[in-house]
């Protein structure tokens, strides 16, 4: 949960209805993890926590991947050059959440998310961005409306969050002392 009390408010300004949380979702696999916010990119766990304010609230293990890393980052790359291009990403249809339970569905074996844990991802994080925009006051046009402002509002979000991302990384990096072949 990503959620900041300004974050809140302003989904909720936007969709007239109250927004009580921002899921962030990331998938890991070994020591490799990722995340989505316009591009898939590689990224640390503790740069997710520092963002978050702590540990993840929830994790789910989908058990071993039969996918070699060679055949994972393939996987990615064209996921980022289709359904998760830069123009593609959405704060409501498709963000990290989709991206992450898009590439774990990919990674596991059939039937990896048990009945309960496919249910709250459903329910409460795919169904949470996605539905936030539903029963708008004025229908069609208000979603309509709502959303030509939010692809616009998105895109200078989106850029600061990559900034801070990118400058969250490189400080990780260097206090880790990863060596710079090593770097994401």
């Amino acid at each position: 949960d990503i959620s900041t009390p300004e974050l809140c408010t302003a989904m909720s300004l936007l969709a007239f209805k109250q927004a009580y949380w921002f899921p962030k979702l990331s998938i890991a696999v070994g020591s490799r993890t990722w995340s989505y916010d316009g591009e898939p990119e590689q990224t640390y766990d503790a740069i997710i926590e520092n963002a978050a304010g702590g540990p993840p609230l929830r994790t789910w293990n989908l058990g071993p991947t039969s996918k070699t890393d060679a055949e994972i980052d393939s996987i990615i790359a064209g996921m980022a050059e289709s359904d998760y291009a830069p123009e593609e990403y959405d704060f409501f249809l498709r963000n990290c959440n989709h991206f992450c339970l898009d590439l774990s569905e990919r990674l596991a074996a059939d039937g990896a998310w048990s009945a309960a844990d496919a249910a709250f991802m459903d329910e409460n994080i795919i169904h949470e961005s996605e539905a936030i925009l539903n029963s708008m006051p004025g229908g069609a046009f208000r979603q309509s409306m709502t959303r030509a402002v939010t692809r616009q509002v998105q895109k200078i979000i989106i850029k600061s969050w990559r900034k801070e991302w990118k400058r969250a990384l490189a400080e990780y990096e260097e206090e880790q002392g990863i060596p710079l072949s090593e770097r994401v």
